[in-house]
């Protein structure tokens, strides 16, 4: 747990530093600088690409968290892994690509609404590429216990090339045409780094593929867990993505690249909440997969319990900042930003949600039940695409949120019930009862403090006395111990 705990709190450093340059870009340099129909079309493209590049890497990065353990054995480069995995991905990719080719009248005839996204349909192809990518490559390091070099990039660099290619833009050094092409290279050379840095940390690509050791092991049940997996990873994206490509749709509404830019705001205010379980995700899954290898249930156990209980009141902590703040972040924005404010509400309790109840997703999908994890997927995303259906042409941005937040709350309700049905696992205790306590009394409090003109001056005042709030009660009532002994260790004051 220590390793999961140092590589964590790294990867929370890096999350945290890349929320703030998203915040910078997204928040501030990406509504002035760009229009709604501009924003809303780099938004659409990353959106779509990811979808694509999950759908042509037919699950590896899945299959590789719970596979290459029994092939990491770096004396002879991992019996060929790596090289395998590349070479089924570049495959599978030229296929997909042939295939959206054939049928890209069909698939153009989705957006005639948005003549934007029609003419630069083809930059999909090169960002699609390099999501897939950059997924089955990641994947691959975080097998190697490697992870904070692919977070940077994904993270940090990549954010900060895309405020590079927005201010050569402003400041009219390329046109709009040139600025997607360099949109599309930012992702182009994220690939690339992270390519270079895998060949230097890991001796994987100079090795051949061991083909002894491959058909020792169950071909079997490789193929039918990467038969499932490939669907159900694009399952669990499209949980995240479907809401703005559908709203960059032809879905009645003549608007519709505004409605993305003005959603994208709102989600990416939210989506801070999310950033520790992510960070924390990214080792945890990794040493989940190792551990049900080896089937170690007592480190299983207590990486799924602790990650519930400081991934809840962490999560419950960031969710009340954005509550009490939400009205005054988006003041900061132009008007047409401000009806994102339901937005933030909907999606941070869904983040919330989704922190409250751990990393058990592993434990699901990489043991004998990804079966029927993959079944629960399948009828989440059905239940995503026709609440999207539904409720976009109604509601616009509110709907596309409502649709993703209900289908993500089942999704997480579901785990959660299925985890302790299946592998007996129930992480909850009375410390949820004092951060619910806290998390209320914080917001009460918020709602009768008197408005402060100045609105940073707001923010701040609001922010200490909620943080004050919430932070004794979770002290005080020892819901975090390891907060407590940081405390005493560190400044000798027991609490």
């Amino acid at each position: 747990m220590g390793e999961i705990k140092r590589q964590g709190v790294q990867n929370s450093i890096i999350s945290y530093s890349g929320i703030a340059i998203s915040f910078v870009s997204v928040l501030i340099l990406q509504p002035l600088f760009l229009s709604p129909e501009e924003l809303g079309l780099t938004r659409f493209l990353a959106s779509t690409s990811v979808i694509a590049g999950v759908i042509f890497t037919l699950g590896l990065g899945a299959f590789t968290l719970r596979y290459f353990p029994a092939f990491r054995n770096h004396a002879n480069g991992h019996n060929g892994y790596l090289r395998l995995l590349l070479l089924m991905a570049t495959a599978s990719f030229l296929l997909f690509t042939a295939l959206a080719f054939i049928f890209k009248d069909q698939l153009l005839s989705l957006f005639n609404n948005s003549p934007v996204i029609t003419s630069h349909f083809v930059y999909l192809v090169p960002i699609s590429f390099s999501f897939g990518f950059i997924t089955v490559l990641t994947t691959y390091a975080i097998g190697l216990f490697r992870s904070s070099v692919p977070v940077f990039l994904t993270e940090v660099y990549v954010r900060i090339a895309i405020i590079g290619a927005i201010l050569l833009y402003h400041f009219g050094f390329v046109d709009f045409e040139n600025f997607v092409v360099l949109y599309m290279l930012c992702y182009v050379s994220q690939l690339v780094i992270l390519f270079f840095y895998i060949m230097r940390i890991d001796n994987g690509m100079y090795y051949p593929i061991n083909r002894e050791f491959w058909r020792s092991q169950d071909s079997r049940s490789m193929i039918s867990f990467l038969m499932w997996a490939a669907p159900g990873s694009l399952a669990t994206i499209a949980l995240r993505q479907i809401d703005v490509t559908m709203l960059g749709s032809d879905l009645n509404r003549d608007h519709a690249l505004k409605d993305v830019a003005i959603y994208t705001i709102g989600f990416t205010i939210a989506l801070v909440i999310e950033a520790p379980y992510n960070a924390l995700s990214r080792i945890a899954e990794s040493k989940l997969s190792d551990a049900m290898h080896r089937k170690d249930h007592k480190m299983i156990e207590n990486v799924y319990k602790r990650s519930v209980r400081v991934l809840m009141i962490i999560g419950g902590f960031l969710y009340m900042g954005v509550c009490v703040n939400i009205e005054n972040l988006l003041s900061f924005l132009p008007s047409k930003y401000e009806s994102g404010f339901g937005v933030v509400i909907i999606i941070g309790a869904t983040s919330f949600i989704n922190m409250a109840t751990g990393i058990n997703s592993p434990m699901i999908f990489y043991s004998d039940k990804f079966k029927k994890g993959t079944m629960l997927i399948f009828g989440l995303i059905l239940s995503s695409l026709v609440l999207n259906f539904i409720l976009i042409p109604f509601y616009g941005i509110m709907g596309a949120a409502i649709a993703t937040g209900t289908s993500l709350l089942l999704f997480n309700v579901a785990k959660t019930f299925l985890t302790w049905h299946w592998f007996g696992l129930q992480p909850y205790g009375k410390y949820v009862i004092y951060v619910i306590g806290a998390f209320a009394l914080a917001l009460i409090v918020n709602y009768f403090l008197p408005s402060v003109s100045n609105r940073i001056a707001d923010m701040l005042i609001r922010s200490t006395v909620v943080t004050v709030i919430y932070g004794s009660i979770i002290l005080f009532s020892k819901a975090l111990p390891e907060a407590n002994s940081f405390i005493e260790k560190h400044t000798g004051i027991k609490i």
